[in-house]
């Protein structure tokens, strides 16, 4: 069904919510009745048993109640479909009478009691996948007086009726399963943006929670450079007028056009975890980081461009000190990423180092413009902050310099021995290799919970590059999300 092409009314979803096959419930929702049109599943489930006795008159005195079960299912379906049927026929032709009113206020409250209509519906069917607690509980909640106008709002096709009807219903206790699962299922941009916003003032739910950290770490992109997340059937018409949203702690609004697709949902996503700070969400990156580490993945600003923000601006934010080896893994990998730029006649030099580095000084408590590193962004850029070195020589030299220091501080850490020498790329015309140490590109995990050291492995023991990809979370492994883009601002 096109997603605002609705032909039932709210009656009509009421009745859906009735129409599922009892077989479908666990035994703790089935119906405590029994039938052969309406069986419980455990009466199914020793039906099914019996099949299977040493008898054999009980065999064939299953195999006839089974077929009864399946017979009278099909006939309840039947006319239950009848029912359907007529309840829609005659709905159309009420529909039909409420539409040849010629008064201008009849005609506006009977085309509002119509989109209130559409809501419900559209509501009902995105729940009837549910489990039937569930569902009965957010239909309830659904077709209360308060909610029910608000869904019209939400689900309607003008785009600015649709953010006025977030921000409303966002405010209503309950919302936090259909903000969710905005998140997950619109296709504009401008609605999931207007969603992250209102989180920002509601608590951590468990649905907001999952959805928000599987935006954080998406899913990479396929080959051709496409995401692999499905556009949802039925997105909202455009609005010619521009959309403004503004976002809490953020200096500038979002402007949205009428087929604006760009999206920072991962950034904004980590700003609402991070403003949260849940429990949880400490769990999730303690249980993300093992995982990195036992796949021997380093986390780079190509591939893992967003998966690299998202973590180290959480990890920053929720001071997961257990992170800082890793960190430093990273800050001293060899160098590759490299991109020269210039904001605001500013030049700047950044790579696959200066990112994890910056954040790894913030997390330890020094200061990263004594390391040569600042923040660069775009002018009324909510979105583009990166760590950057101002030249390559000088990120060359932030990266000597932390290696001083981590020398110094690497057992504070759980790093039982001492880190290999990054390398350093030697000013072009130089001859062999330059600045200090000429050791390996990546260093053998060393920190906490770290295998033994292979037999005969020095001092600063190395291990071959991670493998490629990032490692998906044990907690939630995102299988579905928007495609990648530039990095974005800091969210801590």
């Amino acid at each position: 069904m096109n997603r605002f092409n609705f032909r039932m009314s709210g009656a009509l979803a009421a009745l859906l919510t009735m129409a599922v096959p009892v077989w479908a419930e666990s035994p703790a929702t089935a119906p405590a009745t029994t039938s052969a049109a309406n069986p419980d599943a455990a009466a199914l489930r020793a039906t099914i048993e019996a099949l299977s006795a040493d008898d054999y008159a009980a065999r064939e005195r299953a195999s006839a109640a089974l077929h009864e079960m399946l017979t009278q299912q099909l006939r309840s379906a039947e006319r239950l479909q009848e029912t359907m049927d007529e309840l829609t026929e005659s709905l159309a032709a009420q529909m039909r009478v409420l539409g040849q009113t010629s008064d201008p206020e009849a005609k506006a409250r009977v085309a509002g009691l119509l989109e209130i209509q559409k809501g419900l519906v559209h509501f009902t069917s995105e729940t009837m996948p549910l489990p039937l607690a569930e569902r009965r509980r957010l239909q309830e909640w659904a077709f209360g007086p308060k909610v029910a106008p608000l869904l019209g709002k939400v689900y309607a096709q003008d785009r600015h009726k649709r953010l006025d009807g977030i921000k409303e219903i966002a405010k209503i206790d309950g919302s936090a399963w259909l903000m969710a699962h905005l998140l997950k299922q619109d296709t504009d941009v401008a609605a999931r943006t207007q969603v992250l916003a209102c989180l920002w003032d509601q608590k951590p739910a468990k649905e907001t929670l999952e959805v928000l950290w599987q935006m954080a770490f998406p899913p990479q992109q396929n080959d051709s450079g496409d995401s692999e997340a499905q556009d949802v059937e039925g997105r909202a018409a455009a609005a010619p007028a521009p959309l403004t949203i503004s976002f809490p702690e953020l200096p500038n609004e979002f402007q949205f056009g009428e087929e604006d697709d760009s999206s920072e949902d991962h950034a904004l996503a980590v700003r609402v975890l991070n403003h949260w700070k849940s429990p949880e969400t400490t769990k999730r990156l303690e249980t993300l980081l093992t995982s990195l580490i036992k796949e021997d993945h380093l986390l780079g600003p190509q591939r893992d461009r967003n998966w690299l923000y998202s973590f180290d601006h959480l990890v920053l934010a929720h001071k997961v000190k257990a992170a800082v080896p890793y960190l430093a893994l990273m800050a001293l990998s060899e160098r590759n990423d490299n991109q020269e730029s210039e904001i605001n006649n500013i030049k700047y030099f950044s790579s696959n180092r200066t990112d994890p580095l910056g954040t790894l000084l913030e997390l330890v408590g020094e200061s990263p413009d004594e390391y040569h590193l600042h923040r660069a962004s775009v002018a009324g850029d909510n979105v583009g902050d990166v760590w950057a070195a101002d030249t390559d020589a000088n990120e060359q030299a932030a990266t000597g310099q932390f290696y001083t220091w981590w020398k110094a501080h690497y057992k504070e850490y759980g790093v039982k021995r001492m880190p290999a020498a990054p390398v350093f790329i030697p000013p072009p015309g130089a001859a062999g290799g330059g600045g200090i140490g000429q050791g390996p590109a990546r260093v053998q995990w060393d920190g906490p919970n770290a295998p033994p050291p292979a037999a005969g492995a020095g001092e600063a023991a190395t291990s071959t590059a991670p493998a490629t990809g990032p490692a998906a979370s044990p907690t939630t492994a995102p299988t579905t999300g928007p495609a990648t883009r530039a990095a974005p601002a800091r969210a801590d």
